[in-house]
């Protein structure tokens, strides 16, 4: 069409940082700071140093299970293996890029986000009950077993049936992507958020502005990887 839709960006040593770190990997989109207005997704997975890796930059025009699909392809055809992990906010079309495109990865969603859409949505119907609703949900998440779970839960939207319908419908059937009880019999590399994702992508956002080109936008985010594989290489001596 002669514009611009997607594209995905590596270099050597993010690579290689993902054919080896590559089993628990986190996703996070940012707002759109170029002069294109286009998202910024960052991948990154978490090193043998404990440490941030970006391992691929994309920016596309849309945000909707199709885009997903090609970048996620492109990160299965980069890595060579579906990762063990992925970790992601909850966002319907990215949950169904990878259900697709990475079936045998177990998707985590983050738990900061989760509680986040629950005060935004629940928090106005409870009034003074929030404290007591909040005290419960964090109860409920820390369930020792899935049998523990169901229990907890079941008792939860028996004290708070003004917040069911929103759980019921948005929370439950994921139940298994943020709640301790499945989550941590996974290997996650301890991560339970895209916290450090987000955090790269604070910096990122120092990088380039409204007026960024791509061609600058991306040299800056590729330098910035060379800095962190100098940083973990630093670390480990």
């Amino acid at each position: 069409t002669g514009v611009l839709q997607r594209l995905f960006v590596s270099s050597a040593p993010m690579i290689d940082a993902l054919q080896q770190f590559g089993d628990v990997v986190i996703a996070d989109v940012a707002q759109g700071r170029n002069v294109y207005n286009m998202p910024l997704n960052l991948f990154s997975v978490v090193d043998g140093a404990g440490r941030t890796r970006n391992v691929a930059y994309v920016v596309q025009d849309r945000e909707d299970q199709e885009s997903h699909e090609w970048v996620l392809t492109h990160l299965l055809a980069t890595y060579g293996n579906q990762p063990r992990i992925i970790v992601s906010d909850q966002d319907a079309g990215f949950s169904s890029a990878v259900q697709s495109i990475l079936p045998s990865s177990h998707h985590i969603l983050c738990i900061w986000h989760i509680w986040q859409n629950i005060t935004k949505n629940v928090k106005p119907k409870l009034r003074g009950k929030w404290p007591k609703f909040a005290e419960v949900f964090w109860c409920v998440y820390k369930a020792p077993s899935p049998a523990a779970f169901e229990k907890r839960w079941t008792a939860f939207l028996q004290m708070f049936p003004s917040a069911e319908p929103y759980l019921g419908a948005n929370q439950y059937h994921t139940r298994k992507s943020w709640a301790a009880a499945w989550v941590r019999t996974k290997f996650t590399v301890n991560v339970r958020t895209t916290g450090r994702v987000e955090s790269e992508n604070g910096v990122n956002k120092l990088l380039g502005g409204r007026k960024t080109t791509l061609t600058d936008l991306f040299k800056r985010l590729l330098c910035r990887a060379d800095d962190q594989l100098e940083h973990s290489t630093q670390a480990c001596k």
